[in-house]
């Protein structure tokens, strides 16, 4: 697959020069909308739910599981039943409501809310911290983010005009393999932040008592839809994205003295220089990269268009 990313003149030629492209963090983004990660009203109340239900469970099954309890003969396929669920839990930690023991949970609650005055305050108080614990894997998440973004058109006039220095610029052609570069999808409605899978994944690790990894893989599959989510209004950019972290320590990303992260890419095919270029930036270009192919565009006399200079 092709893709393109436009540059300024000087930032082309460092980028030539060392073959990568500079990893942003997208809090700088110039669309408010881009990357805000924030769950819904709903979402938060559908959460809180799981929560109750989570809290009411583990105490429960702590119950349930005590070898010094004893429980009726009848119940005793529900011991069987905790058993596997927890084997399960360890392999896959995300939590969802057991549809089987809803109904017990629901007995329990009552009965809890009636005989212990603290309850339900010792209840509000559990949601709060997991609430807050969710909210803060987030936004740690959101601040290691780094992104990279590019194009799969080379003559766009607009973007050009917004990233490639006015038109005075550079626009770099890179050949990819993969699944590192994400197409963004283009919507009249915001995609919101999946809360409720990210609370079912941070309790599952809360109740087999791990700590969670703030690049957990599941979590951040859930953000990334966010992530690769724009207004249609940007539809013009055809855009693709490549997302890497503040912790990503491997061969693909190269960090400078001043704390700036670049990801190394495939070897560049083509380059294509802007139709205000400067004379003696386009002179520079051609003489320090001559195993790259050059391609001069130029604006139409005839439409609004780029084209191919063939002189």
């Amino acid at each position: 697959m092709k893709i393109y990313k436009y540059l300024s003149a000087e930032n082309a030629i460092k980028t030539l020069k060392n073959n990568s492209v500079l990893l942003n963090n997208p809090i700088e983004y110039n669309d408010p909308f881009d990357c805000v990660i924030s769950p819904t009203k709903e979402d938060e109340e559908e959460c809180f739910k799981r929560i109750v239900n989570y809290y009411l469970f583990k105490e429960f099954s702590k119950i349930i599981l005590n070898k010094k309890i004893k429980i009726p003969f009848g119940l005793l396929w529900v011991r069987w039943e905790l058993k596997l669920f927890n084997k399960l839990m360890k392999k896959h930690p995300c939590y969802d409501k057991m549809p089987g023991f809803d109904g017990m949970m629901k007995i329990a609650f009552k009965k809890y809310s009636e005989k212990d005055k603290n309850f339900l305050g010792e209840l509000e108080k559990n949601k709060a911290l997991f609430l807050k614990k969710i909210k803060s894997a987030v936004n740690e998440i959101k601040e290691m983010l780094l992104i990279s973004c590019f194009s799969t058109s080379y003559d766009s006039i607009l973007l050009w005009s917004h990233y490639g220095d006015k038109h005075k610029g550079v626009c770099i052609e890179f050949e990819v393999e993969g699944n590192d570069f994400k197409k963004v999808e283009y919507d009249k409605n915001r995609k919101q932040l999946d809360l409720k899978t990210i609370t079912a994944i941070v309790l599952g690790y809360d109740y087999i008592g791990e700590e969670i990894s703030k690049d957990n893989p599941l979590i951040i599959k859930t953000i990334s839809k966010v992530l690769l989510s724009k207004s249609r209004e940007w539809q013009y950019e055809s855009e693709y994205r490549t997302l890497r972290s503040t912790k990503d320590i491997d061969n693909d990303t190269v960090w400078t003295k001043d704390n700036m992260c670049f990801l190394k890419m495939p070897k560049i095919k083509r380059i294509y220089t802007g139709c205000r270029i400067n004379k003696d930036n386009l002179e520079s270009i051609k003489n320090e990269f001559k195993e790259i192919e050059i391609v001069e565009l130029i604006d139409s006399d005839k439409e609004y268009k780029l084209l191919v200079n063939e002189a």
